[in-house]
């Protein structure tokens, strides 16, 4: 899964962060996680730092998008 299919910015003064992923559109596009229990539509991989600062400090954010695989 590739995180450059996730978007992140700000909107309203820097009061909202909106996070927009890419979801799949067809079911073999979705990964399987590595114990095979769930069913990956969108990841980060990881923490990813935004670029957006708030209070000064970097804003980190980790995003998972999944569901159980009823295999």
């Amino acid at each position: 899964m590739d995180n450059l299919n996730i978007e992140l910015k700000t909107e309203g003064k820097d009061t909202f962060l909106v996070i927009k992923a890419k979801l799949p559109t067809s079911k073999k596009d979705v990964e399987t996680s590595k114990s095979g229990k769930s069913l990956i539509y969108a990841s980060t991989n990881g923490n990813i730092n935004t670029g957006l600062k708030v209070n000064g400090g970097d804003l980190i954010v980790g995003l998972n998008a999944y569901t159980k695989n009823n295999k």
